[in-house]
């Protein structure tokens, strides 16, 4: 996990708004938990979308990289936020609603450790909360193979994305570089960074989740509905 304290001061450069997801979990929350107050963010990440979320529920984050923890704290110093796994951290207090968004458990690579993070997450619920979390599908993770590479250009950084599966063929790997597009022809990458990524079945997912949860609801944010050809699921447990 040491990569991400790399990139951590260029991920908000890299990613951009995060204006559509904030809204989204928004309107899922308003459905499933209108009467919310309390929100851990899981992944935290550099604190962006716990930063507009905090202006509806208190919240505070988790992630297991320092450097992205400390781009969270500029953003929300009056926030608590903690330096943990996602998979089996403890606190101190359970939560109206757990989130783990922008894909972040497709980096955890075995699904046991996803079965360890719902469990982990359960416990953090309190009664009736919700744990709100997306993923990428096998569709998503092979059209982002094929779309290899990825290429943004913001802001006077360059970003690229080299996608492959692995030789085993059960995950990706991901070579990612930034650049000023202002750097001497010979300047090095500002980060050079490798992650991978794993997908699994839906139907696996949902049965794990079943078994803990009472309620399960699954939607996808960019069409009608969650079908075979979904990129993305969202999924809404409740406790």
């Amino acid at each position: 996990m040491a990569d991400y304290d790399n990139i951590a001061p260029f991920y908000d450069t890299v990613h951009g708004s995060r204006k559509q997801t904030i809204a989204y979990v928004r309107e899922l929350l308003l459905q499933y938990h209108p009467e919310a107050k309390s929100l851990l963010a899981l992944a935290c990440g550099t604190g962006a979308v716990v930063k507009g979320l905090s202006k509806f529920y208190s919240v505070e984050g988790l992630d297991i990289s320092p450097g992205m923890i400390k781009e969270a704290k500029k953003k929300l110093p009056k926030s608590q936020f903690h330096v943990a796994n996602m998979c089996d951290f403890k606190l101190a207090q359970q939560y109206d609603v757990v989130t783990c968004l922008y894909a972040s458990l497709n980096h955890v690579l075995g699904f046991d450790q996803w079965c360890e993070m719902f469990q982990t997450a359960l416990a953090h619920l309190k009664p009736g909360g919700v744990l709100v979390f997306d993923v990428m599908s096998e569709t998503g993770l092979y059209n982002i193979v094929l779309n290899s590479p990825l290429i943004i250009k913001r802001f006077g950084h360059i970003s690229m994305g080299e996608i492959q599966m692995s030789e085993t063929g059960d995950h990706s790997i991901w070579r990612a570089r930034g650049f000023s597009r202002f750097r001497r022809k010979d300047a090095p990458p500002v980060y050079d960074v490798t992650v991978k990524q794993v997908a699994y079945p839906f139907e696996l997912i949902r049965e794990a989740l079943l078994a803990i949860f009472p309620e399960v609801y699954v939607d996808d944010p960019e069409q009608d509905g969650a079908n075979e050809g979904s990129e993305i699921f969202y999924f809404i447990c409740r406790k």
